[in-house]
């Protein structure tokens, strides 16, 4: 039963969110691939960012 409990557990780190919305400009893994911690996944470009002058 507690490996049930650990496999529902762990489902929730199965999904990517954004707390932004924007365009994915790299991706640093394969959907399915296994990364580490600290690992870049995806890099994101925030929409409406601030222009340079």
């Amino acid at each position: 039963m507690a490996s049930v409990r650990t496999a529902r557990d762990n489902v929730g780190y199965t999904d990517l969110h954004s707390n932004v919305a924007g365009a994915v400009t790299a991706r640093g893994a394969e959907p399915g691939e296994v990364v580490q911690a600290g690992q870049m996944v995806l890099q994101v470009a925030q929409k409406g960012g601030k222009d340079a002058v």
